[in-house]
């Protein structure tokens, strides 16, 4: 007879010990390995531990990257830097993992992260141990700096309005039978979810008012969309809007495909610095030019001169002085009260759990005054930003520079910083010469300052080894040279990554089906909403992630083993901890959201006990 309790004692620990052994199988003798670690937070929190390394048999021509979860650890109550140091290295223990074989650990950013990796090389001998951040929660943190202190304010009000209609299912499909394609979905943990639906909006803003009035003739919404058609018919809110939506698309569409490239398992460390620079080499010295800001700030200008302009704006020198004034300082922050102080010690259950929920209950309240307070503070602030706009083609785009010039600064000074992101941005410039593509286009004298930078990883920072990789570096170098003059343009039926503009999209896969190269234009055939079309795709636009930068390597081993050998040292290194992202991802498939999976387990015992005692089955 099945029972809960064969089921837990006997079941569930023999299938996890040889899913384990297997695992150690493939580690096999001193493994050198990276771990990328990540936690849900909360009270019952769930941290996953997976561990990377490198598979090179030494009878092949194979080599490739071998990623497992190795723990997935439950901890609940009270969560500390100690504790959390104390079970990764329990668990690299547990698999034979040497403290010194661990080059590498991929976290985020959370202070007691920090704290538990100083911890490690104090409690064991992590001696080469690397700390490498998410840079997928430093695009995150960047977007979010974009909406701080009334930034982007007519756009806030916007989204807020617009997610208010789109709750509704028939306002949603209004929208796919006017455009074709119902709205992008939205998702509050991937910022760049609201990239992709700003610029889907932006881009069919000619079709947002019709709708919208749709919306509100049919009774749709009944207290937003009246709010939304009366924003889409006030010229100046569309002016401000248009504005806001074009500085905002402006610079999330690189940090979008930069987000979108450094996801993924694979050999991401040599591509990375190259993905970033889309970031670094336009805003590194000042925001350039917004050719789509400055076309629609001339259109703003010209209505600002009509008489309809002249009507709408017409304010006194001292009401104007006023709102530049309050449109300058933006929305007042309003905090939230803090929670009551209560000593609960000594009361009955039943009255201790009365006074917890009145204090919820309060909590609400004031929760939900201090939005509508917020958003009347927003409101007040947009209208001030109306009643004032700028009046020339320059002041709109100073306007525009201000709005982005903070998550820009946030951006760099994080990148930049030698406690923070400095020190792995030094290893992902390293690395980018190892990736033929890269080395066969730069200056050699370029290509040894990169690599006079590898020096950063502790087990490559030594001289014997520094001395041969710039021994070896000319002759890659022509290697490389050679290699792009062979595969500069790839084949036809090659299966590619193709950016379907120079906005950066996200990346869709299409097939060659022939190339011009004196235009150098490919034409690609690819699915775009289950329709199979061609298009004619610049050769930039263009690229083949699924290049190995160890298999050709590895093919030359005999004549520069000195790389060949930093590249399995180099690849361990992951720019995200999008591999242990992934692992809530599954949790919450079979688990549940985080509020109602901490009931899985009794959840469980629950039915089961029902289905023995009851005598059914499921």
């Amino acid at each position: 007879m099945f029972t809960f309790v064969s089921f837990c004692e006997t079941d569930v620990p023999s299938i996890r010990e040889h899913e384990n052994e297997t695992i150690k199988g493939e580690l096999g003798e001193k493994p050198t390995v990276a771990v990328i670690t990540d936690a849900t937070g909360g009270k019952d929190e769930f941290t996953v531990v997976c561990g990377r390394w490198v598979y090179d048999p030494p009878d092949s021509e194979d080599i490739w990257i071998v990623q497992r979860i190795l723990e997935v650890l439950l901890t609940q109550g009270h969560h500390d830097a100690m504790s959390a140091a104390g079970s990764l290295f329990k668990v690299l223990i547990n698999f034979g993992i040497s403290p010194d074989n661990v080059l590498g650990h991929m976290r985020d950013t959370v202070a007691m992260n920090t704290k538990m990796d100083t911890i490690l090389r104090r409690i064991g001998s992590f001696d080469s141990l690397i700390s490498m951040l998410c840079l997928g929660h430093l695009s995150s943190n960047a977007g979010g700096e974009l909406f701080k202190g009334g930034r982007l304010a007519v756009l806030v009000l916007f989204w807020r309005v617009l997610q208010n209609v789109l709750r509704s299912s028939q306002a949603r499909e209004l929208w796919a039978s006017r455009t074709g394609k119902l709205p992008q979905s939205y998702s509050e943990i991937k910022w760049w979810c609201k990239f992709e639906c700003v610029e889907d909006f932006r881009v069919k803003f000619s079709d947002l008012l019709p709708w919208a009035m749709e919306v509100m003739e049919s009774g749709l919404a009944p207290e937003s969309a009246p709010r939304l058609v009366n924003l889409l018919t006030s010229p100046g809110l569309v002016h401000y809007l248009q504005i806001d939506m074009a500085t905002y698309c402006f610079i999330s569409a690189p940090m979008h495909h930069v987000a979108y490239g450094l996801e993924g398992d694979g050999e991401l460390v040599f591509r990375t610095y190259s993905l970033l620079e889309e970031v670094i080499v336009p805003f590194e010295f000042g925001i350039p030019s917004m050719t789509e800001v400055r076309s629609l700030a001339a259109d703003a200008v010209a209505w600002a001169l009509t008489e309809e302009g002249v009507t709408d704006l017409a304010l006194s020198a001292s009401e104007c002085d006023a709102a530049r004034t309050a449109a300058t300082l933006g929305p007042p922050m309003i905090p939230l009260p803090p929670r009551p102080q209560r000593n609960l010690t000594g009361m009955a259950a039943a009255t201790r759990a009365r006074i917890v929920a009145a204090d919820l209950m309060t909590r609400a309240v004031q929760q939900a005054a201090l939005d509508r307070a917020k958003e009347l503070a927003e409101e007040a602030h947009v209208k001030a930003l109306v009643a004032a706009p700028p009046h020339t083609v320059n002041g709109w785009d100073i306007y525009a520079q201000a709005q982005i010039a903070p998550a820009i600064d946030y951006y760099f000074r994080r990148l930049r910083d030698e406690d923070e992101y400095g020190p792995q941005m030094l290893i992902f410039e390293a690395a980018s010469i190892f990736l033929p593509r890269t080395l066969a286009v730069l200056d050699l004298t370029v290509a040894r300052i990169r690599l006079g930078k590898i020096r950063t990883v502790t087990a490559l920072n030594n001289d014997t080894t520094f001395e041969a990789l710039s021994h070896e570096l000319p002759r890659l170098k022509l290697a490389a040279e050679e290699w792009l003059r062979l595969n500069e343009f790839y084949a036809n039926d090659t299966v590619v990554d193709v950016r379907r503009d120079s906005r950066l999209q996200k990346r869709t896969k299409g097939k060659i089906i022939e190339f011009n190269p004196t235009a150098r234009i490919y034409v690609i055939e690819f699915k775009l909403d289950n329709a199979v079309v061609q298009e004619r795709i610049d050769v930039s636009l263009v690229d083949m992630p699924s290049f190995s930068v160890l298999s050709y390597l590895k093919q030359r081993r005999l004549r520069f083993p000195a790389f060949f050998a930093a590249s399995k040292i180099l690849a361990l290194y992951q720019p995200t901890s999008a591999a242990a992202e992934r692992v809530f991802s599954l949790l919450e498939q079979f688990f549940g959201k985080k509020g109602s999976r901490g009931n899985a387990l009794s959840d469980l015992i629950d039915g089961t006990l029902k289905l023995n005692y009851h005598k059914r089955r499921a």
